[in-house]
């Protein structure tokens, strides 16, 4: 069912200039704030990124402009909603047998923390849901200047073969937190790429988008690299009349992407051929047990024992970490969830995870432009990456999540507005 076109036309014609300033200012510290994720505020004992900040700030000015207009409506709980709330009930239970329940603790009233912000997006969302065009734009720009600048730090200062995120000296650490925010802001480019959006900044966008794509190998993050991969055939098999893939725009990306791989020094190329070319090892039967102990499958093979000593309710929150009181972490949040929350955790997490990757097709179905393919590809993007990556507690994860729920909540609410119409015109006409 398609929706009333009168609504995408009204978001349409809100542009730049219908914005206030105080507006254009929030928008702009929310979207550039986002992928800055190594600045944060400090309050003594706790922390807050910008970003965050941000959230609040928005929020705050959101609902003081709609408690003026007496405009304050209690959003509905979804269905996939009462999922999110299922899973934090089954990791408080987990919590009661935890092998360290500080750390248990801690990262519960982190989950609790994300999910709050996830409202407080949600909530700014439905309100002005042409926000968000701006605030991707401001990321995506963000973004680029953020890469830029590593790049120089670590390759021409540090001669690093990588980039990270420290700026005081070249170090692996942090990268992953990195590469998932690449992961999801190329989902919006891939979107962008496979639409017909018309631009006035054409070549600026294009660069940013070259300086964005190139990262996906300077980082060298292979999970990062699959996902890069995953969008490519999502872009082949996702081809609609209305938004086929812009070939001009994809050879002249392709040409930049080429002149610039070519200015690399020697060593990051090698070093980047070397990563991926490894991407598989872990299937490589030739692989000794000392280079194994210390890969992915042997972390796999730590979840796996953990889900065998208690299958159904997993082993408690930390577990994973502090099993035999050797520290480590599982670079996979299925794993994680299933060892300390057992199959009965992972069960809700997953279908957490489908339900908002269903409802992400379901409005790209009924709207097809650039930001909800963005969305669809995001979530995919997301349920790849966490094969590699802990991060189901990550603010970024739940902007997606928060996102989607914004974006069907209004179409919701429009087709209920369309109903209404045809219903008072089919009676007008039988009178």
């Amino acid at each position: 069912m398609k929706i009333d076109k009168s609504y995408e036309k009204d978001l349409q014609h809100m542009d730049n200039s219908k914005l206030k300033k105080i507006e254009k200012i929030l928008l702009m510290f929310m979207g550039c704030s986002s992928p800055l994720i190594n600045l944060r505020l400090d309050f003594g004992l706790y922390t807050i990124s910008l970003y965050m900040a941000s959230i609040i700030i928005l929020f705050l000015y959101i609902l003081i402009k709609n408690l003026k207009k007496h405009n304050q409506r209690i959003m509905a709980i979804n269905t996939k909603e009462l999922l999110i709330f299922a899973f934090f009930i089954v990791y408080c239970f987990s919590m009661l047998y935890s092998p360290n329940t500080s750390y248990g603790l801690s990262r519960f009233i982190k989950l609790i923390i994300v999910a709050l912000f996830y409202f407080l997006i949600k909530y700014v969302l439905i309100k002005k849901p042409y926000y968000l065009d701006y605030i991707i734009d401001y990321s995506l720009i963000s973004l680029s200047i953020f890469i830029l600048y590593l790049a120089y730090k670590y390759i021409v200062i540090f001669n690093a073969k990588y980039i990270g995120l420290n700026t005081e000296y070249a170090t692996g650490s942090g990268k992953n937190s990195l590469a998932f925010i690449v992961s999801i802001m190329l989902a919006f480019i891939f979107g962008n790429l496979t639409s017909n959006n018309k631009t006035k900044h054409k070549i600026i966008q294009l660069i940013i988008y070259l300086v964005i794509i190139v990262s996906v190998f300077l980082i060298q993050s292979r999970g990062l690299f699959l996902v890069f991969l995953v969008y490519i055939i999502l872009s082949l098999l996702i081809r609609r009349k209305k938004n086929r893939i812009n070939l001009k725009t994809v050879l002249v990306i392709l040409l930049g992407f080429a002149i610039v791989i070519s200015l690399l020094p020697d060593f990051i190329i090698n070093s980047v051929m070397e990563r991926f070319s490894g991407l598989f090892s872990v299937l490589d039967r030739s692989v000794g047990i000392e280079e194994l102990s210390s890969s992915r499958f042997a972390l796999l093979k730590r979840g796996l024992d953990l889900i065998k000593i208690s299958p159904i309710f997993g082993v408690g929150a930390g577990g994973f970490i502090y099993y035999k009181g050797i520290y480590q972490i599982s670079h996979n949040d299925y794993i994680l969830v299933a060892s300390e929350q057992g199959l009965l955790g992972v069960f809700i997490f997953v279908l957490i995870l489908l339900s908002y990757l269903f409802t992400a097709y379901k409005i790209y179905r009924i709207e097809s432009n650039s930001i909800n393919k963005g969305n669809l590809y995001s979530m995919v993007g997301i349920i790849v990456y966490f094969l590699f990556i802990n991060a189901y507690d990550n603010i970024m994860f739940w902007s997606i999540l928060a996102i989607i729920s914004a974006k069907e909540h209004i179409i919701k609410n429009q087709m209920s507005k369309s109903r209404i119409i045809n219903s008072e015109v089919k009676y007008e006409n039988i009178n």
